[in-house]
């Protein structure tokens, strides 16, 4: 962080999932983490003592992927089931029972505030490679 040297620099430690990240704040064994918003969202709900400091890149969650060998019909037709989902009373349920409000279409745009450091991190994998 800018303007944080020496002593009063964070310590930043890697943690195996958000869940992870989550459950180290509420033990005391960190001071702030970097999580999923969902994942802070369902432990607030849960009466757990947490807060919400900032948010940062505002991305789409729970992407489904398609691999690029199956027919396009393949990849329309699991969309307009996704996307559908709260026009049933199947879906709904679904829906319900996985607490997610819904899919939505998405495409290279809405992951483009995320390419930098995406970027950064290939980078960094081929140094060490």
């Amino acid at each position: 962080m800018q303007g944080w040297f020496g002593d009063k620099a964070p310590l930043y430690i890697e943690f195996t999932s958000h869940n992870a990240a989550n459950e180290a704040v509420l033990a005391n064994e960190v001071e702030a983490a970097i999580a999923s918003s969902n994942i802070i969202r369902k432990a607030i709900e849960r009466g757990e003592l947490l807060r919400i400091i900032s948010r940062g890149l505002q991305l789409p969650n729970m992407a489904t992927l398609v691999a690029t060998n199956l027919d396009d019909e393949i990849g329309d037709r699991l969309v307009d089931i996704l996307v559908g989902m709260p026009d049933s009373e199947k879906g709904r349920e679904a829906l319900k029972q996985i607490r997610f409000t819904g899919y939505r279409a998405v495409n290279d745009v809405d992951y483009e505030a995320a390419r930098p450091y995406t970027q950064h991190g290939i980078a960094d994998l081929r140094k060490t490679n």
